[in-house]
């Protein structure tokens, strides 16, 4: 396959992505977003390992109850019933966002998501990589800090999810902001911005 011809299909994708991404913003059909999801995981097993999907979905479930219960407890304006179906609509939106990036950054090589966006200018054609490339590095940190929890004997599986994510969150917020520093110096040190 030519340069070109990737480079077509990367866009496509692209391309894919944004419209998936707007449907599934604008969507409020409890059905069709549940059929995107499926359509998404069913996709994500094709195209990756089970390994991977299930590396990013639990954490995402944690978030999705989390999104329920905020709704049900402080959307009061609603009815109970209202206040799940938004609080379910809601979460499938997160799900659905959150697996349509994975898809994209599972199948598109790092090293050609800047050829992706050459139709943007450079400083955001550059934002876009770092944060598409960090992605995966983010889920990665989150499990080795998982893992180094656990070794302490700390119990990362407790039924109160805030007591349960906060040992992991906050080491994670320190290493993103420590590698955030980090590719900043480089970037100055190579005169990125200077221009």
């Amino acid at each position: 396959m030519s340069n070109r011809q990737e480079l077509q299909i990367l866009r496509l994708k692209l391309l894919g992505l944004v419209i998936f991404t707007t449907l599934t913003i604008y969507v409020q059909d409890f059905w069709i977003l549940l059929s995107l999801l499926i359509l998404m995981i069913i996709f994500i097993i094709v195209i990756r390992s089970r390994n991977n999907l299930s590396e990013r979905v639990s954490p995402l479930i944690s978030i999705f109850f989390l999104i329920l219960i905020f709704q049900i407890v402080f959307n009061t304006s609603l009815d109970l019933f209202s206040r799940i179906g938004k609080g379910f609509i809601a979460g499938l939106k997160i799900l659905n966002l959150s697996l349509l990036v994975f898809f994209f950054t599972a199948t598109t090589p790092l090293s050609r998501i800047g050829a992706v966006f050459s139709f943007l200018p450079k400083s955001m054609r550059l934002m876009l990589t770092i944060t598409l490339s960090l992605i995966p590095v983010v889920f990665e940190e989150a499990k080795k800090i998982t893992i180094a929890q656990n070794s302490r004997g700390y119990n990362t599986r407790q039924l109160n999810p805030i007591r349960s994510i906060m040992p992991v969150l906050i080491p994670l917020i320190h290493r993103i902001l420590r590698r955030s520093e980090q590719i900043a110096m480089v970037l100055e040190s190579r005169g990125y911005g200077n221009d």
